[in-house]
């Protein structure tokens, strides 16, 4: 469980394909307007089919969702980039490919959650949960690292330059096989240790904290409102506006997720300290 986690961070959900996917829309000639269009179908498409993922975990298990959501994320991320060598309909087929890419993507991480909690204990929940938190950041490090290092590297291989979008291309095609792995971690874990739900876990009839969901629906809201615009700009702002080259943007987003790595390492303390 936690080593597919550590490999979609690495490549297609904090990594690589984060890092790089908006600069070879830039490199094929499209401007922010349509960046940003492909980018909020992606959002657009997780907020809208998550509780369909959760319902669609509920039926077919949540074992069996992970897997065919890990395994189509990679297919889709994987087929996205080489949108580009049709002859027709590149645009929509962009944004068909991005919003089930996006959809695989939320099945893996819709069950993964429930997932960690029934293969836990109470009590090492809150550990598991940081441990599982601070894993993307940490691979994302990495992932945003070597990201940016990528295309100058194959531009070298290949005699051109870094405005070729090839270069962008195929570290994304990269990205999705180096996902493989995920699948097989999850194909190994055990079936009946998935599903079953443990009995502390079960609220009785009633007990739905509406209150508590809403102040924190409200706080994702705003949250992601924020996020997602710097998300989907900041490095088209610093590749396309300040002219940086792909390696010094890819050392920035490293840092910076290394940097927000420790917080939910550190939330178990204030979890037990303040509740």
């Amino acid at each position: 469980m936690l080593f597919s986690t550590a490999i979609v961070g690495l490549t297609i959900q904090n990594g690589i394909y984060p890092m790089l996917f908006n600069l070879y829309l830039l490199r094929l000639g499209y401007g922010t307007d349509f960046i940003g269009v492909v980018n909020a179908a992606g959002m657009l498409s997780t907020a809208v089919f998550s509780l369909p993922a959760g319902a669609l975990a509920s039926r077919f298990g949540l074992r069996r969702t992970m897997i065919a959501g890990m395994g189509l994320a990679v297919l889709f991320h994987g087929l996205l980039p080489l949108v580009a060598y049709l002859p027709w309909g590149q645009e929509m087929l962009t944004l068909v490919t991005r919003i089930a890419g996006s959809f695989a993507i939320t099945l893996y991480t819709v069950s993964s959650i429930p997932v960690l909690m029934n293969t836990t204990k109470p009590e090492e929940r809150p550990h598991a949960y940081a441990v599982r938190q601070a894993m993307w950041p940490i691979f994302g490090f990495l992932g945003t690292f070597l990201g940016g290092l990528m295309p100058a590297a194959l531009a070298s291989l290949m005699g051109v330059s870094t405005a070729d979008p090839a270069t962008y291309r195929w570290p994304l095609v990269l990205s999705c096989l180096l996902s493989i792995p995920a699948i097989a971690a999850l194909w190994g874990t055990d079936d009946a240790r998935c599903e079953a739900a443990p009995e502390d876990a079960k609220l009785p009839a009633g007990a739905l904290p509406v209150a508590a969901l809403t102040v924190m629906l409200a706080v994702t809201f705003f949250r992601g409102a924020c996020v997602g615009v710097v998300r989907t700009f900041f490095n088209v702002y610093l590749d396309d506006g300040l002219g940086l080259p792909t390696s010094e943007i890819g050392t920035l987003y490293a840092m910076a997720q290394l940097a927000s790595a420790p917080a939910p390492l550190i939330a178990p303390l204030f979890m037990k300290r303040w509740g």
